[in-house]
């Protein structure tokens, strides 16, 4: 729910999930703490803006050595207009996504990105016709939701047996000098042994 709007309020989180609003912040901040949510952003209508130009572009290396990926990174991190940048395998060195505004920005970005480095052996340039599908959400299968519970318990189990190891490790408590002197030890209750002289 929160990867489609992130501005969903908390108490129609938790009443799809049988929550408390509480519990609902309490696990969407372990979340950003763990790393888990990354960010939050907007996505913005390309159409609305005149970004109507998507193409998707293969790029192959002149080889495959590190430092040649590494300057390809560098370089494809570092462009703006690249949306998305994918290393991959299958005789293709990067798979680029490119949002711009018409065919002629496009020239000039392939100009700029390609041709003036020599790293770049070729590249084919693939336009969309119609974005039918674009998003970020992931699917997240129940079984690793139940691992990862597990593993939360398992965890908090650990962290509980190592606290009662530490307290049964401690030593007791022994009396110094000073108590066993000024501090009076409890009495016995007084026993009477003796018969009473009338029996």
């Amino acid at each position: 729910m929160v990867q489609k709007d992130n501005k969903i309020p908390q108490r129609q989180i938790a009443d799809a999930v049988h929550l408390s609003a509480a519990a609902v912040q309490r696990r969407i901040a372990a979340m950003e703490k763990n790393g888990i949510i990354r960010q939050n952003s907007a996505i913005l209508d390309v159409h609305a803006v005149d970004m109507n130009i998507t193409a998707i572009v293969e790029v192959h290396l002149r080889d495959e050595r590190i430092e040649t990926v590494d300057s390809a990174k560098n370089l494809f991190k570092s462009t703006p207009e690249v949306q998305q940048c994918y290393y991959v395998t299958g005789g293709i060195s990067f798979v680029l996504v490119i949002v711009t505004s018409d065919v002629k920005a496009y020239e000039q970005i392939t100009r700029r990105i390609f041709a003036q480095n020599d790293f770049i052996a070729k590249y084919r340039s693939l336009i969309a016709l119609d974005r039918v599908k674009s998003g970020s959400e992931i699917i997240i299968p129940r079984y690793q939701l139940k691992n990862r519970r597990m593993l939360v318990r398992r965890r908090n189990q650990q962290v509980h047996r190592r606290g009662r190891a530490l307290r049964l490790k401690m030593p007791e408590y022994t009396p110094t000098l000073r108590q066993k002197i000024f501090e009076p030890r409890p009495q016995e209750p007084h026993k009477c042994t003796a018969e009473p002289p009338w029996r």
